[in-house]
């Protein structure tokens, strides 16, 4: 899925709904083995038409934190100037227009991996739950997959704190040898957070007089952080048994 979300940036495009519904999971037609499809493109659109305030029918649960809330979340931190004075400066004077990107459609990619995770609970489960620590666990998850803007606000939290209460939640049903593999995947938040700071460092370009058409360059989002997920996904999925039971 990620790797066919990097064709989709070399083509120009975005995705703009990427959901568990879109990302389809086949049998391949020489029953070889699994391919999987991306579908459901009527919000898909080159990237230099696409804004961030198009009227598109959204899957709350898995957007971006950006995209749901309408703004930019991830400013640079004072760390990155050599002085306060020169963060200020920065800070009042480059006021970036928020818009789709990219990046966007890759961190959906990683709600819909860690929602996966955070779904299921082994069928031998390393402490023995009860009626009322699932339902509390299903209420923790919903908090952060619901179809609410405070849902994604908590989930902007929570990938600033790289999924660490999800982490802390999952180590209760899962054994080490399950949450080390989660655990790479939660913490590649900081590379994706990481990311979105560069961009703010970077001029956006004018596409028309309007000076609220404005957008990052194409050429700043290369093949790095979609290879990096790549990596990790590929890895958790060799550490893991190729079947992992599980029970909703």
């Amino acid at each position: 899925m990620h790797l066919g979300l990097s064709l989709f940036r070399e083509a120009g495009y975005v995705h703009r709904d990427i959901s568990p519904i879109n990302c389809l999971v086949l049998e391949s037609p020489d029953g070889d083995g699994l391919v999987s499809k991306i579908s459901d493109l009527d919000c898909c659109k080159r990237y230099d038409q696409a804004s961030v305030h198009d009227e598109v029918a959204i899957t709350y649960q898995f957007t971006a934190v950006e995209v749901g809330l309408r703004q930019i979340c991830f400013y640079p931190d004072k760390a990155d100037f050599p002085s306060l004075e020169e963060y200020m400066e920065a800070m009042f004077a480059y006021d970036p227009h928020p818009h789709f990107h990219f990046l966007h459609d890759l961190e959906s990619v990683f709600w819909i991996a860690s929602h996966h995770i955070a779904n299921s609970i082994p069928e031998n489960p390393r402490t023995a739950p009860t009626v009322d620590s699932i339902k509390a666990w299903q209420r923790m998850v919903k908090n952060y997959f619901g179809d609410t803007t405070g849902s994604i606000l908590r989930r902007r939290a929570l990938l600033q704190h790289n999924l660490a209460e999800l982490y802390r939640g999952l180590k209760q049903w899962w054994t080490a040898e399950f949450t080390g593999v989660f655990l790479r995947l939660f913490v590649f938040s900081r590379d994706l957070i990481a990311q979105y700071k560069a961009l703010q460092k970077q001029p956006q370009v004018s596409l028309t007089p309007n000076s609220l058409d404005r957008r990052w360059p194409e050429h700043l989002f290369t093949t790095e952080l979609y290879d990096t997920l790549i990596s990790v996904l590929d890895e958790a999925l060799s550490r893991l048994p190729s079947k992992v039971p599980v029970s909703q």
